[in-house]
């Protein structure tokens, strides 16, 4: 998020000493020759003394003050540095200068002038909060990142600025959905859900629903998550995802009728567009297997893979389908009784070994798509990664293709200590 820089238009400001305590006026004054430091010493007298700790002018001085300090720390001069060694937690005391400031100054005699500084400092404890998770050199500490987002979010919902609302929330969303924290997942999501054109505000729309509407799911509350899906819809007609997630909602209902015809919708809409048309059909598959189309699953993907040959959501999904359709089979054969003597057995063991073997392309394919990404991107692709080496490896367990399995065993083993190397 681009850093908000307010002062100076502050300083054009011409703000007047007027009326005020010595601590006030000569905090005022140090400020306004750039001495910073000392400013800071006479306002924290001003924060402190009887005759001034409860007037809006001192606590308005206090946020300018800090957050000087602050910008002066960001530009990271040798008298930034000096002043990050005596005030290394400014915003923390911007942040309480604010909320001071909006109790004491009954009159609004700052209101206007203040605004931009619950900007800025509440878009620092946004940009803390994106720095704690996107650390390359530390685990992200979701929680911590959580909090950070809550007093961005009092700071943006003070003034309602949207864009610290917007993004505060998605971020706190994704640290909750992280921690498996679904009541506060819902808390932050929620409110996005109400906003029309998410997407081009900067927010991914399709993660904000899409865990909605999963968690609902799993909670079986089947009424929330059709509403989740049609909001979706509502907010954001041009978009094909939404028509997709539809379409599983009511799917989940049991209309398939309306399913497929909502399905069709989002086809409609992606037009010409290769990537989207593989992502839709994709996206038609699994609705389709889910519902036990095979054939229709089938086909949407094959023909998301004409588009394009070497994703990995096609060749994934169709083998993955394969692979179960294998596994029931088996599970299917394992209840056939001992007496049977139609070759029951025999014939449904027979069927999954063709689904093992049709599914070994696809999922060599979708292992090679991840194993030709960029070093730096791959670790984001281990979960699919392991999957879908286990699914390879078991199939040619099932078909005796053991020189194969040794490779692919290999590999899940060594991903797997590593894992637990890490875990420990």
């Amino acid at each position: 998020m681009k850093k908000v820089t307010v002062f100076a238009a502050l300083v054009s400001l011409g703000l007047a000493a007027g009326a005020q305590s010595l601590n006030v006026s000569s905090a005022y004054e140090a400020w306004n020759r750039g001495y910073l430091k000392k400013a800071m010493g006479y306002i924290n007298d001003a924060c402190k003394h009887e005759q001034t700790k409860e007037d809006g002018q001192t606590w308005f001085y206090s946020t300018m003050i800090y957050c000087s300090i602050g910008d002066e720390i960001a530009k990271n001069s040798k008298k930034g540095r000096e002043l990050a060694a005596a005030a290394p937690y400014w915003y923390s005391t911007a942040y309480t200068s604010l909320l001071n400031w909006k109790q004491y100054d009954t009159k609004g005699e700052y209101q206007n002038k203040v605004l931009p500084f619950f900007r800025y400092v509440g878009n620092h404890y946004y940009n803390m909060a994106v720095m704690t998770v996107d650390s390359k050199n530390a685990q992200p500490d979701y929680a911590k990142a959580m909090l950070l987002c809550d007093s961005a979010l009092r700071l943006g919902g003070i003034v309602q600025d949207t864009g610290i609302l917007n993004n505060a929330n998605y971020l706190a969303g994704q640290c909750a959905r992280a921690l498996k924290d679904n009541e506060a997942m819902k808390k932050y999501f929620q409110p996005l859900t109400r906003i029309k054109g998410l997407s081009k505000k900067g927010i991914d729309a399709k993660t904000v629903y899409e865990s909605m509407f999963n968690l609902y799911v799993a909670e079986k509350d089947t009424v929330n998550a059709m509403k989740i899906a049609r909001a979706y819809t509502r907010n954001a007609p041009e978009d094909y995802q939404a028509d997709a997630l539809l379409a599983s909602a009511y799917l989940m209902t049991g209309n398939t009728e309306k399913s497929i015809e909502t399905m069709n919708k989002a086809v409609e809409k992606v037009g010409n567009d290769p990537a989207k048309k593989a992502e839709v059909l994709c996206l038609a598959a699994a609705m389709y297997e889910q519902n036990k189309d095979f054939t229709s699953a089938e086909a949407n993907y094959k023909e998301a893979i004409t588009i394009a040959p070497t994703a990995f959501a096609p060749n994934y999904g169709l083998g993955s389908m394969n692979f179960n359709r294998a596994a029931d089979k088996i599970a299917e054969a394992d209840q056939v009784p001992m007496t049977d003597e139609t070759g029951a057995y025999d014939r449904l063991i027979g069927e999954s070994k063709e689904h093992f073997k049709a599914a070994i392309p696809y999922l060599v394919a979708a292992i090679a798509y991840i194993d030709a990404l960029p070093a730096d991107q791959q670790p984001m692709w281990r979960g699919q990664l392991h999957a879908s080496l286990k699914a390879l490896n078991t199939v040619y367990a099932r078909l005796e293709m053991y020189d194969e399995a040794k490779a692919t065993q290999a590999r899940v083993s060594a991903m797997e200590s590593a894992a637990n190397t890490q875990s420990n």
